[in-house]
């Protein structure tokens, strides 16, 4: 990993360990890594949205209707319509590096996300 591409990253490599502000994370910590901004370089909410807008051209009206019944709401709606592509999705390949070596030393990766 570059020292371009480790500067990006939220944390530290030490020595085949995860430094966070001075706490050690081991294997046998899982690891919860954020969807959003995190492992992909976009939002998955805009995501929806554009695909919605662009394949559901109608259903733009929709979207103030859906948002003023609550952001659960419109996202719940947006993710029955979307017909998003995930492997296009631009990925934080330094992260997807780094979870590949932690899950390679045994560790649990859990993906937390308010997608629906």
């Amino acid at each position: 990993m570059s020292d371009r591409d480790s500067a990006s990253l939220p944390y530290h490599l030490v020595e085949n360990s995860v430094s966070l502000d001075g706490i050690q994370a081991s294997k046998d910590h899982p690891l919860v890594v954020d969807l959003d901004g995190t492992l992909i370089d976009t939002d998955m909410l805009q995501e929806s949205a554009l695909s919605v807008v662009t394949n559901h051209p109608g259903k733009v009206f929709n979207l103030p209707i859906w948002l003023f019944q609550g952001r659960a709401t419109l996202k719940r709606r947006l993710a029955q319509l979307a017909n998003i592509d995930f492997e296009t999705l631009p990925l934080n390949q330094a992260l997807i590096a780094f979870l590949r070596t932690e899950k390679a030393r045994g560790r649990q990766l859990v993906l937390a996300t308010a997608s629906d």
